[in-house]
C-alpha cells in the first residue's frame, strides 16, 4: 500500500499541523459513483461520530461524523449535488448526488435563524465514504481471474476424469 513519506500513515491519510491541536488528518471522500469528490479534515482520533437512530440513517447503514463546514472542500462534482429538505427536519438541507443518489453530506446550518457562530456551523458526512486504497480493485481483478481459470481447470480435470474408464479395483485409467 503506499504511503506517506513523512509518515506510516496511508496514502489517503495526510497529516495537517494545527494550531492547539496534537493531530489533525484529511481524508478523502466520494459518492458511490465517483461524480462527487471531496476532502476532509478531521482531528484524530475521530471522537465525534453517532449512528443516527431514524429510519433513513438506520436503513443507509450511516456513521456521521461532525467537521465544521469550512474543513470540507469539494475537489470534483459541487455542481452534481442536489439538495432535499426532510419534512420534519426542516433545519437539515440533505445532499445527493445527482448521478447516483448517494447522500453526500447533511447541511446542517440553522436556515431559519440564520445561526452565524462558526463552532456550530458544521455539517454531516458518513465515515463509510471515505475513500480507502485497502482494496486494490486491479489486484481484485487478477485474484478473480485467477479463481476463474483455477474453477475453470478444475472443471475441465473433472469431466476428463468422468470421460477416462477406472479400473474399479484400483481406481486408476484403463488403457484402451
Amino acid at each position: 500500500m503506499p504511503t506517506n513519506k513523512s509518515s506510516d500513515q496511508p496514502q489517503h491519510i495526510q497529516h495537517i499541523p494545527h494550531e492547539g491541536e496534537s493531530r489533525r488528518e484529511m481524508h478523502k471522500a466520494s459518492c458511490q459513483c465517483a461524480a462527487v469528490k471531496f476532502e476532509v479534515t478531521l482531528n484524530t482520533p475521530l471522537h465525534m461520530h453517532n449512528q443516527c437512530p431514524c429510519a433513513l440513517c438506520q436503513n443507509q447503514l450511516y456513521e456521521l461524523l461532525y467537521p465544521a463546514r469550512k474543513d470540507v472542500v469539494f475537489t470534483q462534482g459541487a455542481d452534481n449535488l442536489k439538495e432535499f429538505i426532510l419534512p420534519l427536519k426542516e433545519k437539515q438541507i440533505h445532499k445527493f448526488c445527482k448521478s447516483c443518489g448517494a447522500r453526500v453530506m447533511i447541511d446542517l446550518q440553522k436556515m431559519k435563524t440564520g445561526e452565524t457562530d462558526p463552532e456550530k456551523d458544521v455539517v454531516a458526512i458518513n465515515k463509510r465514504d471515505f475513500v480507502h486504497p485497502l482494496i486494490d480493485w486491479e489486484i481484485m481483478a487478477q485474484m478473480k481471474l485467477a479463481f476463474d481459470e483455477a474453477e475453470d481447470r478444475q472443471k475441465a480435470e473433472n469431466e476428463a476424469s468422468e470421460r477416462t474408464p477406472q479400473n474399479h479395483s484400483s481406481g486408476t485409467p484403463v488403457s484402451v
